[in-house]
């Protein structure tokens, strides 16, 4: 059983130190419910609009999801 504990953290370990996002790959919802006027900031792209965007809902305009450089 030892075994198998060493082998499942070392997995874990290897998966969180192999993965560095980039400025590039990090999203973000903007706007603060429940009055919502967002702007992406400086670099960064509109690649969604949303009501409720990450949980509570805006009450007047919209939350936006934003994305440095591009969407995909």
């Amino acid at each position: 059983m030892r075994m198998l504990d060493d082998i499942t953290t070392s997995r874990v370990g290897l998966s969180m130190t192999t993965y560095v996002p980039t400025r590039e790959s990090i999203c973000h919802w903007r706007g603060t419910a429940p009055f919502c006027s967002p702007e992406c900031g400086a670099g960064e792209v509109l690649c969604g609009k949303s009501r409720c965007g990450d949980g509570k809902c805006c009450t007047t305009g919209e939350k936006y999801y934003c994305c440095f450089k591009s969407c995909s």
